[in-house]
């Protein structure tokens, strides 16, 4: 709830909103995302399953440009403790593209330039390629989890 009440009208223009939360408010947040930016910002959301975060940003006005995202890496330990700047390095982040009447270039440019700056590798999935091994995978060890998506390396 913190991080969703810095998203106001006066709030500061962002150039990239990532919403890297639980995916039950990833949803909420997309949903309210017109009140709380009513001018726009480009957004990647950071969620472990793709069909209903593109259905909800495929929903979002045309102010919007928009990515699906998700980093095919984690650890099974949370907070500032864990954290992990190598975590990213070398690991797969899966970028959907969300159906809309103008390309989001200017979205798929800065979730292009993040994953980059983390040292990923990108993978453009259809949202569906992306959930059916995902729910697949989703109770394999970490260490094999990324290997059977289509075109990871």
């Amino acid at each position: 709830a913190g991080a969703r009440e810095g998203l106001t009208a006066g709030a500061p223009t962002l150039a990239l909103l990532v919403l890297a939360t639980p995916l039950r408010v990833i949803l909420d947040t997309l949903g309210r995302l017109p009140a709380l930016r009513p001018g726009g910002c480009a957004v990647l959301d950071l969620g472990s399953t793709k069909r209903a975060v593109v259905a909800a940003m495929s929903a979002l006005p045309e102010q919007f440009a928009v990515v699906g995202g998700h980093p095919m890496c984690g650890k099974e330990t949370a907070g500032l403790s864990a954290a992990d700047s190598t975590l990213f390095r070398g690991q797969t982040f899966v970028l959907c593209r969300v159906p809309r009447p103008a390309p989001p270039a200017a979205a798929e440019s800065l979730a292009l330039a993040l994953v980059s700056a983390i040292g990923a590798r990108p993978l453009w999935l259809d949202a569906a390629d992306h959930d059916r091994p995902v729910a697949a995978l989703s109770h394999l060890p970490a260490g094999g989890a990324a290997a059977p998506l289509p075109g990871a390396a």
